[in-house]
């Protein structure tokens, strides 16, 4: 059965139509569609006269009907059960000009009949000619059945009746005589007047067999009856012999050619089910044609699936027209295809459609259907089984149920492919139905593919995607296909399967597009559900089928990129600490400054910083999915922005494995470069872009968002089932762009403003920079980065950089970082410590650094390919243990109107400090003048013991290599030779020598500050394990009270709120006071330690300042550095002695250095009582004495007894002014707090009285 089959096919003749070869196409085609064109005959139009033709006064409306085939076997040749399952005419066409003569067409007409199968020859038979020449209308016709058929559609309707005459006149000669009470000859009888258009003699000739008519034997025919009579009823309604029943007068007007179809269907569905062994009885009188004898189940069989077929076909076409009316009569009747199908609705239109006939649904049509298809179908033949799957197919179709008609497609092709592969192994049954399905399927596998193609549709399996490239095409699309079309579908294992019949099919077939395509899908989709030798195979097949492909093109054939997405993540590996640039300007901390350390670079990962013409490269993570290597051609990088040569990579992916690549290529120019992904093929493909997005926040967010639409629209009753199928998401995704290309201004913003909340894919960013130099350390006076010191030594250390590239260096600067610096800065940023300690922490960071460079570095160049030495001071601090060197550089002459970067490159260095010299403490005393020789053993001139080994050194064995040009005295001269100067104090120092060699200590006095101008100085040999003591005058000072109250200063400039400690105004002077005047010791000495004896020209050399500043003033000793408040003096008088009883007089001299007026008053105090009187009062009062100023006073004694005694003035503050300090300022509080000044003695003055 073919899709094209009539409903009223048991009603029709039907008229073989055939060329005879020698025939021209063409001609064949035009002179068969002229035929078809008469497919009814009036009766009134047929001549002849017997028990089936018309009634001579017959209505108009009575119509023979007549099938005309091209195909023998269009016809399943089953005539003992209805006589209209045959052949009842054959016309020969004959090309005229293809053949020499009429004679000849003749002969080959009667060959071509001789050659048909006996059992499809029908009685009647007719040669026309069509298209005589003039030579062929002069000529005798050689045969009564050769007739010449001019152009004309009355010459034809003549003809064809003429036949249709002939084949009645048969039929009354083929019934004979009616036997009384036979069933089936009455059937018969109804068969050839329902042929006849002679309907109510059929139906009562039917209705006579019925009664007749004996089950089990006559079921076969009983049931025929039954479907005729069907046939018969539709065929009056549509001659309107009888009317159709009114909707009014019952609810479905078919139901009664329903119910006589189901009549049938029951009959044929008892003897599809009972096992009837024997065959037909022969006992019939009825000799029709002489055909050979079939089997009774596959009788059964076809007439069952011809019934039900038939049935379902009714019921589609009532369905389709809305009821059984004209239109769909005339659908039945003459076969066309109802309106509604014929426009090949869409699903939404047959969903709607299906909503006006609630009497009649869809469900119903397809499961009587369905009945005919089942296991009975495997007893047919291939062609058999064809036919009645594809009027299934057309059948689901019609009516939406797209699913069902894919299953049944994959029938189709499977059926289709077993008769292909028959072919080709020599196993086809001879039969020319089947050969001429497969030459059909040889010449047009389109077809086929096409088929499986609608399949796959049905299941979700997305066949439009491009699979091959032709005519040079680069690269593909860079989204994926599921992420185009997304897949709703979960049958896994039924796609898949599918996938796999259809490569078989399509291999059979030969179709080499197709088998690349599938084979494509399999490996792409569904690969994780494929063994690894599957896999292999298919890849082999793919790759087979491409070659053979590019054989046969002209032109080029590239397969697409047939693997998912390998690229899982990507990241610029960032460039090495040597080579990383760096913006000068950074911004850094007052500490950082102060330290001169480097700036932190914090480096982002969606932004990097590239140079010029040098390589950028990018980690790409990759993943291979499948379970065999997977070869990886010319995979490059994908960039936007600035020129950016990427440099090719081949590589080779384990089965199931993971794998980092690391991809670069060469920035040309300056600007912004954006890395979007990565440009990758296999063997055979074309180029695949991979883009991927960071995954930052926003990009979650968008894709969360995404899902989030995805489940909102799978929901949705309207996007799912069918309508997800991919084809249909691809018209509706189409008609969503247009709808929104075609919105309004006011409705785009809209949708504008929705979307704004989430921002668009960032990618990978990458700055690029002008090109810069590059440094390395080409030498150094050091071996393996390591440098042991004393502590306090300096050294300089040497490094030789070497400009390798051909860009000039024109900025260099030098930071450098220690641990013990560090260590310091983090106590510094805790603000734990006190003030004075901060400061001195500070202080070590600014002037005692570990490293520092040697010479000005901001005029020094490096040529390109050219080496230059810089040289670095190393300090030994204790604690240190390891530092790094970081020299900056770079080219301002690139960047003279832009940021100007920068490359660092770093030297690190491991460094052992040992300790040599420690001050333990230093004092400051007085200068006395008694008592000097008992304080010589403390100030160490001689040593108590021979053992003692801390000596005084000769000023012969002294060596001064710090400053030539000031004198070391010997300490113990120094001492005696001392003058004896109010003004003066001793400066103590002990140092301990806890190294395992002597060293000589340096304690020098200076000036003017920082320069260092050496006064003089003393040295001392310390051996070691002992202590020396090196004392050295001082000159006392004053200063003033604006330096002396001062706050605590902050090197590094950071602000203090308040001090740490809780003190008083007074307590907060004091503290300081001692601070100040502390710092002025440190700037008036210098002490440092140097090798007694060196075997190198210039002996190792280190400082002891900074261990000298850990020690501090005590309130002791800050009254003897400071000059007193007050000049008191007794001048010498002029006499040498005193006579007994003689007044004398004396002058005093009293001098204000405060910078506040005093009130005083002096006294007298005399060694020795009752030996000297001295007229006045005894506390004699001296009015305001204001600052810098001078009184001088004579006082007059009288010596009473003989005597050697001293005399001192000695002067006390009498009160101080209450100071009313309303003031907040802290340090204006701080300085307003002055004490009570302490009584002030002049030098005693020796006086003899005789």
């Amino acid at each position: 059965m073919e899709d094209s089959e009539r409903f009223s096919q048991s009603a029709c003749l039907n008229i073989l139509v055939i060329p005879i070869k020698p025939a021209r196409k063409s001609v064949y085609k035009s002179s068969f569609q002229s035929l078809s064109s008469f497919k009814q005959i009036k009766g009134s139009e047929v001549p002849g006269f017997s028990t089936f033709h018309p009634p001579p006064l017959s209505p108009t409306s009575h119509s023979i009907h007549i099938n005309y085939h091209s195909n023998p076997n269009n016809i399943i040749n089953d005539p003992q059960i209805a006589f209209s399952d045959q052949f009842h005419a054959l016309i020969g066409i004959v090309d005229c000009p293809s053949h020499p003569t009429l004679e000849a067409a003749n002969e080959a007409f009667n060959e071509t009949v001789e050659c048909l199968p006996q059992h499809i020859k029908p009685h009647i038979k007719r040669c026309w000619a069509f298209q005589p020449r003039d030579s062929d209308r002069t000529v005798a016709n050689p045969s009564s059945q050769l007739v010449l058929v001019e152009d004309s559609a009355f010459y034809l309707n003549t003809l064809i009746a003429d036949i249709v005459g002939s084949v009645l006149s048969w039929f009354a000669d083929t019934a004979g005589e009616r036997r009384r009470n036979d069933g089936r000859q009455s059937k018969l009888y109804g068969d050839l007047f329902l042929m006849s258009g002679r309907l109510k003699d059929s139906l009562t000739s039917y209705n006579d067999g019925l009664s007749q008519m004996r089950a089990p034997h006559d079921s076969f025919h009983q049931a025929s009856a039954i479907e005729s009579q069907a046939i018969a009823q539709v065929l009056l309604y549509w001659q309107k012999t009888d009317d159709v029943p009114s909707h009014h007068l019952i609810e479905t007007p078919w139901s009664g050619i329903c119910d006589k179809f189901n009549n049938a269907l029951a009959v044929y569905t008892r003897l599809l089910n009972t096992s009837i062994n024997k065959a037909l009885s022969t006992s019939s009188t009825t000799n029709l044609t002489n055909l050979p004898s079939q089997n009774h189940d596959l009788i059964a069989i076809r007439a069952f699936v011809r019934a039900t077929l038939r049935l379902s076909q009714f019921l589609l076409t009532v369905w389709a027209c809305e009821g059984l009316n004209d239109n769909s009569l005339k659908a039945l009747v003459e076969g066309v295809t109802p309106s509604f199908l014929a426009t090949q609705p869409d699903r939404d239109s047959i969903i709607e459609h299906a909503d006006k006939m609630p009497h009649l649904a869809r469900s119903q049509i397809s499961t009587i259907a369905q009945q005919a298809h089942g296991t009975h179908l495997f007893h047919l033949n291939k062609v058999e089984q064809l036919r009645v799957i594809l009027t299934l197919i057309h059948l689901h179709d019609s009516i939406g149920f797209a699913r069902k008609a894919a299953y049944f497609r994959q029938e189709v092709v499977v059926i289709c492919a077993d008769l292909v592969e028959a072919s080709r192994n020599k196993s086809l049954i001879q039969s020319s139905d089947s050969k001429l399905i497969v030459n059909q399927l040889n010449d047009n596998n389109e077809l086929l593919v096409k088929i499986l193609d609608n399949i796959c549709d049905v299941y979700g399996i997305d066949t439009q995607s491009t699979y091959l490239y032709v005519n040079g095409e680069e690269s593909e699309a860079t989204e994926n296909v599921q992420q185009e079309v997304e897949n709703n579908f979960k049958w896994i294992s039924v796609q898949r399967d599918f996938l796999r019949d259809a490569m078989t099919v399509v291999q059979h077939l030969g179709d080499l597009n197709a088998v690349i395509k599938y084979a494509v899908i399999l490996l792409k989709v569904y690969h994780a559900s494929l063994p690894a030798a599957e896999q292999v195979r298919l890849v082999q097949i793919m790759l087979a089928a491409l070659e053979a492909l590019r054989r046969r093109s002209t032109t080029s054939v590239e397969l697409a990129f047939w693997s998912p997405d390998l690229l899982l993540s990507l990241e610029v590996i960032p460039c090495t600490d040597e080579t990383l640039p760096f913006a000068t300007n950074s911004q850094q901390t007052v500490l950082q400054k102060l330290a001169n350390t480097p700036t932190r670079r914090a480096t982002r990962i969606a932004k990097s910083i590239a140079v010029q013409d040098e390589y950028v490269e990018v980690s790409a993570t990759v993943h291979n999915p499948y379970k065999f290597t997977l070869e990886l051609q010319a995979v490059e990088l994908i960039t936007s922005g600035v020129t950016f040569e990427s440099e090719k990579l081949d590589v080779y992916l384990a089965p199931n494995s993971y794998q980092t690549l690391r991809l670069k290529g060469v920035v040309k120019s300056r600007g912004q470069l954006i890395v979007l992904g990565c440009r990758m093929q296999m063997n055979g493909t074309i180029k695949r872009d991979i883009i991927l997005p960071l995954s930052t926040a926003d990009e979650e967010k968008r894709k969360s968002k995404v899902r989030s639409e995805r489940l909102e629209k799978r929901s949705k009753v309207k996007s799912t089932g069918l309508s997800s199928i991919p084809s249909l998401q691809r018209q509706s995704m189409s008609s969503r762009a247009s709808t929104v290309t075609s919105m309004n201004d006011t409705r785009r913003a809209t949708l504008t403003s929705i979307s704004s909340g989430v921002k668009a894919p960032q990618y990978i960013e990458v700055a690029v920079v002008a090109s810069l130099p590059t440094l390395i350390v080409a030498g150094t006076n050091l071996s393996h980065h390591a440098l042991m010191l004393y502590s306090g030594e300096c050294t300089t250390l040497r490094l030789t950089v070497e400009n390798v590239s051909d860009v000039d260096v024109d900025f260099i600067n030098l930071k450098f970082r220690d641990n013990s610096t560090d260590s310091l800065l983090e106590v510094i940023e805790e603000q734990q410590s006190k003030l004075i300690d901060t400061y001195d922490m500070e202080y070590t960071i600014a002037h005692e650094p570990v490293f520092k460079p040697c010479v000005d570095l901001s005029n020094v160049t490096i040529p390109a390919r050219k080496k230059a030495t810089l040289e670095i001071e190393c300090y030994g601090r204790m604690g240190c243990n390891q530092g790094s060197i970081f020299i900056e550089y770079g080219s301002k002459k690139i960047n003279e109107n832009e940021q100007t970067y920068a490359r660092q490159l770093t030297y690190p260095l491991l460094l052992t400090v040992q300790q040599t010299l420690e001050v333990q403490q230093f004092t400051a005393l007085p200068l006395e003048r008694s008592g000097m020789s008992e304080s010589r053993e403390y100030f160490g001139l001689w040593p108590t013991s021979p053992s003692m080994m801390s000596q005084p050194m000769s000023p012969t064995n002294q060596t001064q290599m710090s400053a030539p040009q000031s004198p070391l005295i010997e300490q113990s001269q120094l001492l005696q030779n001392l003058d004896k100067d109010a003004n003066e104090f001793l400066f103590v120092v002990d140092i301990r020598n806890s190294f395992g060699t002597p060293f000589e200590v340096v304690l020098e006095r200076t000036r003017d500050g920082d320069n260092y101008i050496v006064e003089f100085g003393v040295c001392r040999l310390v051996q070691p394990g002992l202590t020396a003591r090196l004392v050295l005058p001082m000159k006392r000072t004053k200063l003033t009270e604006e330096i002396a109250t001062a706050g605590i200063p902050s090197i590094c400039e950071r602000q203090f709120i308040i001090s740490q400690a809780s003190l008083t105004p007074q307590k907060e002077r004091v503290m300081r006071e001692l601070f100040w005047y502390s710092q002025e010791i440190y700037k008036k000495v210098r002490l440092y330690w140097r090798e007694p004896v060196s075997t190198t020209d210039r002996p190792r050399v280190g400082s002891l300042n900074l261990y000298l500043r850990k020690h501090k003033l005590s309130k002791r000793m800050l009254n003897v550095v400071k000059l007193d408040a007050l000049d008191v003096e007794l001048i010498n008088p002029t006499w040498e002695r005193l006579e007994l009883g003689r007044e004398a007089q004396l002058q005093l001299k009293i001098a204000n250095r405060t910078e506040r007026t005093l009130k005083l008053n002096y006294q007298f105090e005399v060694s020795l009582d009752d030996c000297l009187i001295i007229k006045g009062p005894k506390s004699t009062h001296i009015g305001p004495l204001k600052p810098d100023e001078e009184v001088v006073k004579k006082v007059n004694i009288l010596p009473i007894s003989k005597s050697h005694l001293e005399l001192r003035l000695v002067v006390h503050e009498e009160y101080q002014d209450s100071i009313i300090d309303t003031t907040k300022d802290w340090d204006l509080k701080v300085r307003n707090a002055v004490g009570r000044l302490e009584a002030v003695n002049s030098k005693p003055c020796i006086i003899d009285i005789f």
